[in-house]
């Protein structure tokens, strides 16, 4: 009797996803609404119902045996699926935990208390003009640079927080802009022991907004700024009770080899 998969999302970038369980020989069981389920053809069992409606799913899992619950490099279904998993008592992150690293400010806070990390000053809410310009003002919540304006003057200011407000109507991150090189970190952890994958160079549409438009892998960083970069996201994700799975860390790296965090995002 094969495992059983439970796999959140039926999207394009779910395919890989499934493709690889069905490799696995493992039976895949996919939750998701009907319309753009382009994943629906590749699994044994397609549910149409909402991701959001996690206790359903949970009933469901149960009934149907599940062994493990996934989806794809997704921050929006992180937290459910950890919530599913840990009802099922099956490896997965802590649900509050996960919940806590998607607020940003969270995750700047526990940043400043990493060793090799530079600190810059940050604040959230808006009821205040920032400390000095250049600043960032982004969502509290979101990823994929959404939300994310650089603020140069007070007449900026205002744009920039209906910017933020209109990816995501919570609270904003105001925070201290940082020049340099930008790179991510791809990471998988096993038990709270983590893995670096890959360190990628980053190509973004630059200010205002840094959409990013190109990935390099891998990043050309010289070994001893790696090695800093490899001791830095284990200490961060440690920090924050990062368990299983994978994560994405961005990071900014100056001229004299400081190293700032950008953010960090919980993936499937």
């Amino acid at each position: 009797m094969p495992l059983k998969l439970a796999i959140l999302g039926a999207a394009r970038g779910q395919l890989g996803l499934c493709k690889k369980a069905k490799e696995m020989g493992l039976q895949t069981i996919c939750f998701a609404w009907e319309k753009g389920a382009v994943c629906r053809d590749y699994v044994d069992k397609f549910y149409n119902i909402s991701v959001c409606d996690v206790d359903t799913i949970v009933d469901i899992c149960r009934s149907e045996c599940i062994s493990g619950v996934v989806s794809n490099g997704s921050d929006f279904l992180c937290d459910k699926v950890a919530y599913i998993a840990g009802k099922l008592d099956l490896p997965c992150n802590n649900y509050e935990d996960i919940c806590r690293i998607k607020d940003k400010s969270y995750v700047r806070s526990i940043a400043q208390t990493v060793a090799d990390l530079s600190s810059i000053w940050y604040y959230k809410g808006d009821s205040n003009f920032p400390a000095s310009y250049p600043c960032i003002i982004k969502p509290t919540r979101g990823s994929s640079k959404k939300g994310v304006s650089l603020v140069k003057d007070k007449e900026g200011y205002e744009k920039a927080l209906a910017y933020a407000k209109e990816a995501d109507a919570g609270d904003v991150l105001v925070e201290q802009y940082i020049e340099g090189r930008e790179v991510s970190v791809e990471t998988i952890s096993n038990k709270s022991t983590h893995y670096v994958v890959q360190i990628t160079d980053k190509d973004t549409s630059g200010p205002p907004h840094f959409v990013e438009i190109a990935h390099h892998q891998p990043a050309i960083v010289d070994s001893f700024v790696k090695e800093r970069i490899r001791s830095i996201v284990s200490e961060l994700l440690t920090k924050v009770n990062y368990a299983n799975g994978a994560a994405h860390i961005e990071l900014k790296v100056d001229s004299n080899n400081n190293i700032y965090l950008v953010e960090l995002n919980a993936r499937g």
